[in-house]
C-alpha cells in the first residue's frame, strides 16, 4: 500500500516523538536531581520537602514545570500511534490507547502540582510570621495532596496505567524481525517492574515484606529504552493503516 504525504508526515512524527521523549524529560529530571534531591526528597518529611522547595525558588518551579510539560509530546504519540501503525490486533492497541492518554494526563497532574499546588503551601511554612498551629495545618494540606495528586495519582494508578499500556502495545505490533523481539522483550520487563514498583507508593501507607522502591526508577530506564526502539520502528518503516 502506497503512502500519502500526510501519512508520512505522521508516521515520521510519532516516531520522532516516541524517540525524542526518554531524551527530552531527562533535561528537567537533571535539574530537580542536582537541585532538589529528587525522587529521594519526595519520600522526607513534609517540613524537609516545603523547606527545601521554598530555598529552590523560581528556577525550581520552572523544572517542575518543563518536567510536567516534557510529557505533552508523549501524549500526543501515544494517542496517535494507532494511526500510523500496522497491528496484529487494531482492537487491542485502540483499547490501550485511551489507557495510555489517561496514564499520561494523571501523571501530568502529579507533576504539575508541585508548580500550582506546593508553592504557596511553602511559602506559608517558611513565612516566619506564621503560627505554629498555621505551620501545622500546611504540613496536613501539603501530606493530602502530597498522598492525592503524588502518589495516588501521579505514581500509582500513572505508573500502573503506563504498565497496562506498554503490554497492550508490546502484545499488539507483529514480532517477525531481532529488532522486533528486543522491542517485545524490553517491553514486558518494563511494564512487570513498573507493576512491582507499586508497592513503593503503597509503603507509604502499609507496611510491605520487601523494599521495591527501586524498582520504578529501573523500570523507567528499560521503558526509555523500549519507547527509544518503538519511535525507530515506527520512525523507519512501520506501514501507516488504511483508514
Amino acid at each position: 500500500m502506497n503512502e500519502s504525504t500526510p501519512q508520512r508526515h505522521a508516521k515520521k512524527w510519532v516516531g520522532g516523538a516516541l524517540l525524542a521523549f526518554p531524551l527530552l524529560i531527562q533535561i528537567p529530571y537533571g535539574m530537580l536531581i542536582a537541585t532538589y534531591e529528587y525522587p529521594a526528597i519526595l519520600r522526607q518529611p513534609a517540613e524537609a520537602i516545603l523547606t527545601k522547595f521554598a530555598a529552590g525558588g523560581p528556577s525550581l518551579i520552572a523544572a517542575w514545570y518543563l518536567y510536567g510539560a516534557a510529557i505533552l509530546p508523549l501524549l500526543l504519540a501515544l494517542a496517535a500511534l494507532p494511526g500510523v501503525v500496522r497491528a496484529r490486533h487494531p482492537w487491542l492497541l485502540e483499547a490501550v490507547t485511551r489507557v495510555g492518554v489517561v496514564s499520561a494526563v494523571v501523571q501530568m497532574i502529579g507533576l504539575l502540582r508541585w508548580v500550582f499546588a506546593v508553592p504557596p503551601l511553602a511559602a506559608a511554612f517558611t513565612d516566619p510570621a506564621v503560627t505554629p498551629a498555621v505551620r501545622s495545618a500546611v504540613i496536613v494540606s501539603f501530606n493530602t495532596q502530597h498522598q492525592l495528586f503524588g502518589v495516588m495519582l501521579g505514581e500509582h494508578l500513572g505508573q500502573l496505567l503506563l504498565a497496562v499500556w506498554t503490554i497492550g502495545v508490546v502484545l499488539s505490533l507483529p514480532v517477525h524481525t531481532m529488532l522486533d523481539r528486543v522491542r517485545f522483550g524490553l517491553g514486558l520487563l518494563a511494564a512487570i517492574l513498573f507493576l512491582i514498583g507499586l508497592g513503593d507508593g503503597l509503603a507509604t501507607v502499609a507496611t510491605l515484606p520487601v523494599n521495591v522502591s527501586a524498582a520504578p526508577g529501573i523500570a523507567f530506564l528499560i521503558w526509555s529504552v523500549w519507547c527509544c526502539v518503538l519511535g525507530w520502528t515506527v520512525w523507519r518503516g512501520a506501514e501507516v493503516v488504511a483508514r
